[in-house]
């Protein structure tokens, strides 16, 4: 018998018992006793250090023999791919950047990579101001000092994303950066 524990985005969990081929799962009135476990469970990401790609895994190590499995979220058997890493969170992937072009009075978008999810940019040359979906509009939408930063934490933020100059006359360039997950975020 397996004792798994499941972990949850929520910070909740639930113990779970399987046959020892580790996929059939027991149900709890069959469970009586259990002396020792022999594996302990815990979750991991599998992160593609080139195109920055990650699945959240279960990782089942077996304590009799000190080896490890992983398992998706279906509780499929998951083999690593070549340029995959496993640690206790997302690594985080440089995408590659690009320098966005305003002449303004036209907004500027964004080309984002395709696994991109996070992109922060520094603009250069004029105050700015950005929308979503729509031209920004001075009076109302988003403003950012020349020099300034913005970040962008998703792809559908970056997907409809648009910069113009707080003028509407100044050309102006933003640095863009493209990454699979937040850089900044707190890792543990």
């Amino acid at each position: 018998m397996i004792q798994r524990t499941i972990y949850y985005t929520d910070g909740s969990f639930e113990i779970k018992y399987f046959q020892p081929d580790g996929v059939t799962e027991m149900p709890s009135s069959t469970v009586f006793s259990r002396t020792k476990a022999d594996t302990r469970d815990a979750v991991k990401f599998a992160t593609d250090s080139v195109t920055g790609a990650f699945v959240e895994l279960t990782e089942v190590k077996d304590l009799t023999n000190d080896t490890v499995a992983y398992h998706d979220s279906t509780g499929a058997a998951y083999t690593l791919g070549a340029n995959e890493t496993v640690a206790d969170y997302v690594q985080v992937v440089a995408l590659g950047n690009e320098v966005l072009s305003v002449t303004g009075g036209t907004p500027g978008t964004l080309t984002r990579p395709a696994l991109a999810n996070y992109a922060y940019m520094n603009v250069n040359g004029t105050d700015a101001m950005y929308a979503h979906g729509v031209a920004p509009v001075a009076d109302t939408d988003h403003r950012v000092t020349d020099g300034g930063r913005i970040e962008l934490q998703s792809a559908v933020r970056m997907d409809s994303f648009q910069l113009d100059a707080l003028d509407g006359a100044t050309a102006f360039k933003a640095r863009v950066y493209y990454y699979n997950t937040n850089p900044d975020a707190e890792r543990s």
